[in-house]
């Protein structure tokens, strides 16, 4: 078998590894919350209300493995760590894997949605989605200095197009000549 064919294999165990993992995480998380509902309920005489800002889970060493809470921006949000830094995020915006240099995140707000892998300083590489405010829908491709560079989709006049930017993420070249889906 070739080396890039043990590579897959080996990435694929380690995949199927981490979402058992994140089934079980859910599992846990599920089980916590509903208990808390439960005991909520059953003690309705007195009216007792928990209120936490977050609930960890931790293993032998106490590291934290898991994590259900709400950050300063108000997203909720469940996540599974791991120590190679691999974690695995499930919010009110969306899901996000996360690795040391890149992350893969499937994410919506009130102004578009998307699937995006992004670089290690969290800048958008290639994205498949849509912006509602502008009504754009396309797929791109940006460079390391977030400028977009390739980007072939509707634009706002629905018409469908392709357009190549320049260093500056400004149509270069595009088809029809005034295609542009170059970030505003």
């Amino acid at each position: 078998m070739s080396n890039n064919n043990q590579g897959m294999i080996e990435r694929l165990a380690r995949v199927e590894r981490k979402n058992r993992q994140l089934g079980k995480g859910l599992g846990i998380a599920l089980i916590v919350l509903c208990s808390l509902a439960f005991m909520a309920m059953s003690d309705a005489q007195t009216e007792k209300v928990l209120k936490v800002k977050g609930i960890a889970i931790v293993d032998e060493a106490g590291e934290t493995v898991a994590y259900f809470g709400v950050d300063k921006e108000g997203v909720t949000s469940l996540s599974f760590l791991e120590k190679d830094g691999f974690r695995q995020e499930l919010s009110n915006r969306g899901i996000g894997i996360y690795s040391e240099n890149h992350t893969i995140g499937i994410g919506f707000s009130d102004a578009g949605f998307g699937i995006g892998v992004y670089d290690k300083n969290n800048v958008g590489r290639v994205a498949l989605g849509g912006s509602l405010t502008r009504e754009v829908y396309g797929v791109a491709v940006s460079d390391k200095n977030d400028k977009r560079r390739v980007a072939l989709g509707q634009g706002s006049d629905e018409v469908f197009g392709f357009s190549v930017m320049d260093a500056e993420g400004k149509p270069h070249y595009s088809v029809p000549e005034n295609f542009d889906l170059s970030k505003k």
